[in-house]
């Protein structure tokens, strides 16, 4: 959409949003399984043809370090403070 003005064109100072995927699983999912999975995410991550692929339709790829179980539960706790004022106070809710 090339005539879509971006939100800083737009008036919207310091608007910074991306999307972002992430596997949850069960509270109390045994570590060794939340580490499998982690490490099988990693090494999909980092394939040649993932990376190509990723790259060609433009999604970036995350750091090494922002792929820890621990980054994500902080990560999701900041998510949710950053953007739980702005739902509540536009009364969003969940149907």
């Amino acid at each position: 959409m090339p005539d879509l003005p971006t939100a800083q064109e737009s008036g919207l100072d310091g608007y910074d949003v991306t999307t972002w995927t992430a596997f949850f699983l069960p509270k109390g999912a045994p570590q060794e399984i939340v580490a499998k999975l982690n490490e099988a995410a990693h090494a999909a991550m980092d394939a040649p043809a993932i990376k190509a692929r990723m790259l060609e339709i433009g999604v970036a790829g995350i750091a090494p370090e922002r792929r820890s179980p621990e980054y994500l539960a902080g990560y999701v706790a900041d998510e949710i403070a950053r953007w739980e004022g702005p739902i509540k106070s536009a009364g969003l809710q969940v149907d």
